[in-house]
């Protein structure tokens, strides 16, 4: 089982294997009472448009691997895919006979310190493998460290709306505290926004652009399990020009739909970068580029 073959399964058809039955349907929006714990009111929403899941009370969500990690509490993605390929080998949509989740209670990450960016292994990480600016980074995000029970970690980090923490490395993408959409303010006021699927993102077509600050607000979604909840944002804000730089797989065009279901002016800018997963993608090639013209130049001027 792998990362691609996981996130094809029916999350709907994964609750009903896993004992749930819906309390109620709406269009895409199927809600479940939630399987992380005892509750009279649904408040678990699974968009099966999207194939993924949030539960409010929690303020987490995701796609079928991260519901396994939060069941499970681990983090371990090839346990999680173990755990999807044992229940996805049953044909039937009954309950695969699966070991129940650890009820113990684990330790959550506590935030020790939030910094400035310096820590060379994260500057490497921007700079080698998403070949984006510290200094632009640095504008936006910090290094976070935090423990989880005795070990420490770090990892860079930004705000999102709710207070929580989107963190990354180059080992792992989480978020501390509540998972949330977060909101950066542009230059000017024209009732425009920019919606991205994650920072890098946004980040690689500011730098793409050579700029520091966006000329329009921009919407990082930090997730596409947080799309409706971004269209329910912008609308509160009164954002009615909507300029979408999601990512060219099948999450991105969902996405994309569920803006055009709610906005009547949504603008689809994937088509731009066509040839690559992202725009991050994109500044990779467009940097591995420039890397090979100086070479050659180089080379040209001594023979």
């Amino acid at each position: 089982m792998t990362t691609q073959d996981a996130k094809k399964i029916d999350l709907v058809d994964v609750m009903a294997r896993l004992g749930h039955t819906p309390t109620k349907i709406q269009g895409a929006s199927v809600w479940y009472r939630s399987p992380f714990r005892e509750e009279k009111t649904a408040s678990f929403k699974v968009n099966k448009d999207l194939n993924s899941w949030y539960d409010f009370g929690i303020g987490e969500g995701g796609r079928i691997i991260e519901l396994f990690q939060a069941l499970y509490n681990d983090q371990s993605v090839p346990h999680a895919l173990e755990i999807i390929g044992n229940m996805h080998a049953f044909s039937v949509p009954t309950p695969a006979p699966l070991p129940k989740p650890p009820k113990q209670k684990t330790d959550k990450p506590v935030i020790t310190a939030v910094r400035e960016i310096s820590n060379p292994a994260l500057i490497q990480y921007l700079e080698q493998k998403r070949g984006l600016d510290p200094e632009l980074v640095r504008l936006y995000a910090s290094e976070i460290h935090y423990n989880v029970g005795n070990a420490s970690y770090i990892a860079i980090g930004h705000a999102n709306e709710k207070g929580g923490f989107d963190v990354r490395n180059g080992n792992f993408k989480g978020c501390l505290k509540a998972k949330d959409i977060t909101h950066f303010t542009g230059t000017e006021k024209t009732g425009k926004i920019a919606v991205f699927e994650g920072l890098f993102d946004f980040l690689a077509l500011l730098q793409m652009h050579k700029l520091k600050e966006p000329p329009h607000d921009a919407l990082i979604l930090n997730s596409v399990s947080l799309v409706d909840r971004a269209c329910e944002y912008i609308e509160e804000q009164e954002f009615n020009d909507i300029n979408l730089y999601l990512d060219n797989d099948k999450a991105g065009e969902q996405a994309i739909e569920t803006f055009r279901k709610n906005f009547k002016i949504v603008k689809d800018h994937s088509k731009k970068y066509l040839k690559y997963k992202d725009l991050n993608d994109l500044l990779l090639d467009k940097n591995a580029f420039l890397i090979e013209l100086k070479k050659a130049k180089s080379k040209n001027l001594n023979p």
